[in-house]
């Protein structure tokens, strides 16, 4: 079964390529809320044409939790119809397991116990095959023969009618445009196809417009650096908020491990900037498409299938010191937004953060942090920002919009989640904002600073520790080389004991 190919016409969502790599390679595709598996052969497609099935017609129904609970694309037969789809060949096992994608199945199910009818299916005895009654696209069809390959597709067993057709949501209807641009359908056969389709009924032709023209500009930004936003697949085990992207993609940013990168992207004028760390240890499937973690998202106010301009960050200046410090004893970064101080802060050499976040970064109050923007990194001590401090500043922005910027209206988050949630507060004043190059609602990465957590332990335990080695030499009398390695053995065990401390703060 391994060795045979087949053409697997797509006439929805999949004519996208970007979409239907997914459900080789596997991952969260951009627009869609759903996980695809992906199949086990994950070699994309030998070759992929437009195709045009005659005596079909498009419609829209049922209802997809993938697609807003929205109606989906099938086809029915009707004669003098056609419907404009895209072929993939793929090998059999590819297409079954993509079948099982669709239904939500185990292929497994499918190569154990329906073999024979795809054999006989490829072998024309039959040319369509009910196979799963009960799923949205349990139906197959061998349509025809291309270039010595059958052609299937698949769709829904019962014919939907007139009563139960349900428009598709605009974010699916735009990703099927996508993918009859990409097939060479010119945009007035577009409008005509569309607008003969069932189901079609709240989208009139100055809509549908509308989509052809948001997908050209977005075609135009993606060749000028900007990327398709889709959910963090695997993550790796250290701690940080990553940004995944394709093998093509990381050459041309030359990204390696450690790297930070840029995500902006623009809200009402403003540009909104937050730091993301390369992740090497995942390959984004499409080039197109970059993978970043839920807090990112918010960061920028992107929702998956937003797209958003990326860029290689320059590499922030540290101590070797501070390199082997952070390495050793660790650190778990904070994603925070930022704010304007409040006046009795300003030129205090200090910022505000919320009381929850203490814990998180290991620190506690008056300790200091570094502030880590996309241009700059600032050591300041950290005072408690209360909820008191933050309901007043809540009521300061409803009276003076235009001086304290909402951030959660300004990002458009309820568009990312239901909740009224954001990223943490950070209060900073001007020079300090000036300093990191930011402005109110970029985010910045914070985290505790370990050099001066490292200072501030010896200093603590630096009289205690020199008394009681002092003590034991006294008491003892020993020779002066025996004295100087108990000496030696009482710091270097202190010193272990200091760095194992301050990391368990974090860990």
């Amino acid at each position: 079964m391994n060795n045979k190919f087949v053409w697997y016409v797509a006439y929805g969502s999949n004519t996208t390529r970007i979409r239907f790599l997914y459900y080789i390679q596997g991952g969260f595709p951009p627009g869609a809320s759903g996980f695809n598996r992906g199949c086990t052969d994950k070699t994309f497609p030998k070759s992929n044409k437009k195709i045009i099935l005659e005596d079909f017609k498009l419609c829209f129904c049922k209802q997809s939790k993938m697609w807003e609970n929205k109606g989906v694309a099938f086809i029915k037969r009707e004669l003098g119809s056609i419907v404009y789809g895209r072929a993939y060949l793929i090998t059999l096992e590819q297409f079954i397991e993509i079948f099982a994608q669709e239904n939500k199945v185990d292929s497994r199910h499918l190569f154990n116990n329906f073999q024979e009818e795809f054999e006989k299916l490829l072998t024309k005895e039959i040319k369509e095959l009910n196979l799963l009654k009960r799923s949205n696209y349990g139906k197959l069809l061998i349509l025809k023969e291309e270039d010595g390959f059958p052609v299937i597709t698949f769709t829904n067993p019962t014919p939907c009618n007139p009563n139960e057709y349900i428009p598709p949501s605009k974010t699916y209807l735009k990703t099927l445009i996508r993918g009859l641009l990409e097939i060479g359908i010119d945009e007035k056969t577009i409008l005509k196809y569309l607008k003969s389709a069932s189901g079609m009924e709240t989208f009139d032709e100055n809509d549908i417009k509308k989509i052809l023209k948001e997908i050209k500009e977005e075609n135009t930004k993606l060749q000028k650096g900007f990327f398709i936003v889709s959910k963090t697949m695997v993550r790796p085990k250290y701690k940080d908020f990553f940004a995944q992207f394709s093998a093509k993609r990381q050459k041309e940013l030359q990204l390696k491990k450690g790297d930070v990168v840029i995500l902006k992207k623009k809200h009402q004028g403003s540009v909104i900037k937050a730091p993301a760390s390369f992740d090497p240890s995942y390959t984004a499937p499409v080039d197109e498409v970059v993978h970043i973690d839920q807090k990112l998202r918010v960061a920028i106010g992107a929702k998956e299938g937003d797209l958003i301009e990326i860029s290689k960050a320059k590499p922030l200046k540290r101590s070797p010191l501070k390199k082997l410090l952070l390495k050793f004893l660790g650190i778990r970064p904070q994603l925070m937004r930022v704010q304007k101080a409040s006046f009795e802060d300003m030129e205090m050499n200090i910022c505000r953060i919320p009381e929850a976040e203490f814990e998180l970064l290991g620190i506690r109050d008056g300790d200091f942090v570094e502030i880590e923007s996309t241009e700059s990194i600032l050591s300041l001590k950290a005072i408690k920002l209360t909820k008191d401090d933050i309901n007043l500043r809540k009521e300061i922005m409803k009276k003076e919009p235009a001086r304290f910027l909402n951030c959660y209206n300004l990002l458009e988050l309820k568009r990312l989640t239901s909740h009224a949630l954001d990223l943490p507060w950070i209060f900073l004043d001007l020079d300090q904002r000036l300093k990191l190059k930011v402005n109110q609602c970029d985010v910045v990465k914070v985290y505790r600073d370990v050099k001066h957590s490292l200072y501030k332990e010896l200093r603590h335990l630096s009289i205690p520790l020199i008394l009681s080695i002092l003590g034991i030499v006294v008491e003892l009398n020993l020779s002066s080389f025996l004295q100087l390695i108990l000496i030696a053995m009482g710091i270097t065990i202190s010193v272990v004991f200091l760095f194992l401390e301050i990391r368990n703060r974090v860990i």
